[in-house]
């Protein structure tokens, strides 16, 4: 049996087609060949884990900021070899601070949990979720145009408007709303920077115009 901390992670199974091919000096090799598999193995497996937590968020397990930014880079330059479109998307809950104050900071990072496992439910597969911050998350929607993002982003405002979320998991439950921001490559911004700015700008106009609904930056960071 091959261990990690006594706990068996796989079997190196030798085999002869001898009778008793095997004596104590091959068992001693054999033994010492599973350790060194075993190291190998435990060491490949905190590799892959550091990597995992590098890119995810704690709490919601989102991707993080780091990996947007990373992940955004990699669609603009693919966009522009190709010639495609895509959008983003930033939202966050109205008055969390409000939600926080009234039912405490546990409630409220169930409360993003939730909101998180709701997001990729109404996302698609291709479409790249992270936590921004706080309760700020944002959504990279690949070869998506002006039709696509809204239609994504209405049915994530009308979903999570409709959805009855615990408190403290128990019995009680609330209602939220969010705002959006929506930006797309190239129409709002032809860079990183910029596109980040404009949907957070068009964020910041839905909020102005009453919360609950969206706003999309067009062509110089003006916002409809």
């Amino acid at each position: 049996p091959i261990k990690i901390k006594n706990e068996v992670i796989g079997v190196l199974d030798i085999q002869s087609v001898k009778l008793n091919a095997f004596d104590e000096s091959d068992l001693t090799t054999l033994t010492t060949l599973a350790e060194m598999i075993a190291i190998a193995m435990k060491n490949s497996f905190l590799y892959e884990e550091t990597k995992y937590l590098a890119i995810t968020d704690g709490l919601t397990k989102l991707y993080n900021s780091r990996y947007f930014y990373t992940a955004l880079q990699k669609e603009l330059e693919r966009s522009k070899r190709y010639g495609h479109s895509f959008s983003i998307i930033i939202f966050d809950i109205d008055d969390f601070k409000k939600y926080n104050d009234k039912y405490g900071h546990i409630a409220g990072d169930q409360l993003l949990q939730e909101l998180a496992r709701l997001t990729i439910k109404n996302c698609r597969n291709t479409d790249i979720i992270a936590r921004y911050g706080g309760e700020e998350f944002v959504i990279i929607l690949p070869e998506t145009k002006y039709n696509g993002a809204i239609k994504i982003t209405e049915t994530l405002r009308k979903e999570i408007k409709k959805r009855s979320f615990k408190i403290n998991k128990d019995e009680k439950k609330c209602k939220i709303t969010i705002s959006l921001g929506i930006a797309i490559y190239p129409d709002s911004a032809d860079n990183i920077k910029d596109l980040v700015k404009a949907a957070d700008q068009a964020l910041y106009k839905a909020k102005q115009a009453g919360k609950d609904r969206w706003r999309v930056a067009t062509p110089a960071n003006q916002v409809r």
